[in-house]
């Protein structure tokens, strides 16, 4: 059996903090290991499931993803599990949302579809209906095809849906339940251990070389700049407008770049 050392509150926060960098990995798990002298995530990479079952009593399945986790993670490129399942690049419409939860209103989309970029943006003081006529008018040009966003939980096509139920705009609604729907990142997650524990669309452009036009910008930030500018100017400055568009059109040309970085772990339908 192990023996166990005695650690000082310090530096049982410190171990924690180290290994909670393990993607998914709960704190009682966390706390197991420390009790079977794990000290580091790079200890618990260079382990086996079945040597961190045996000294831990946590169960085997949840040992295998807690040991896969550490080792993706200090892996450059991350760890694959299985090939990603994904639709011709051809049929696929990617899209990206910019949202502001505090007025409920969509107000900057962008659509990839092969390699045109077509860019859509709310002006102050209007109706978000207006930009929904736009999507609806861009999107019945293009039946058929399936519409890919990148959030991990369906964020884009559950708020486009949502607002489009708030105007009761029953063809772009007809038209979303008739459309296929694909959450990119939510596939990705299935068969993909990242580096660094982190599936963020942004984080994954480094690490596939993506020239990210805006850094270190996302869509909360943008949304909280969105509302920043309507309160102090009434409207959106040019270099708002600008920034945006850049920031939203990295976000769907990311998404394209992804799968062709990713080569032969994706398998086309």
């Amino acid at each position: 059996s192990a023996v166990v050392c005695m650690i000082s509150a310090h530096e049982m926060r410190y171990i924690l903090q180290d290994l909670k960098r393990i993607r998914y990995l709960k704190r009682g798990e966390a706390v197991k290991l420390v009790d079977a002298n794990y000290r580091t995530l790079n200890e618990v990479a260079n382990s086996s499931a079945e040597e961190i079952c045996l000294a831990t009593n946590i169960p085997v399945p949840r040992a295998v993803r807690i040991q896969q986790q550490a080792e993706a993670y200090l892996q450059p490129k991350g760890i694959w599990r299985a090939k990603l399942r994904f639709p011709s690049l051809d049929e696929v419409i990617f899209l990206d949302i910019e949202y502001t939860a505090i007025e409920s209103k969509i107000w900057l989309i962008s659509f990839l579809h092969q390699n045109n970029i077509d860019q859509f943006y709310l002006p102050a003081n209007t109706s978000d209906l207006f930009l929904l006529e736009q999507i609806y008018e861009y999107l019945i040009r293009y039946p058929g095809k399936t519409l890919a966003c990148y959030s991990l939980t369906n964020f884009d096509f559950r708020v486009l849906h949502q607002v489009a139920m708030k105007h009761d705009f029953d063809e772009l609604i007809d038209f979303l339940e008739m459309t296929r729907l694909v959450d990119l990142g939510l596939e990705l997650n299935k068969v993909y251990d990242p580096p660094k524990g982190s599936l963020k669309l942004k984080d994954l452009a480094k690490v596939y070389d993506y020239p990210l036009c805006i850094l270190e910008m996302n869509g909360a930030k943008l949304s909280d700049q969105y509302g920043v500018e309507l309160r102090n100017y009434g409207k959106l400055s040019p270099e708002f407008v600008k920034m945006a568009f850049g920031c939203n059109e990295d976000d769907v040309k990311i998404m394209k770049h992804l799968l062709e970085a990713f080569g032969d772990m994706v398998e086309y339908y």
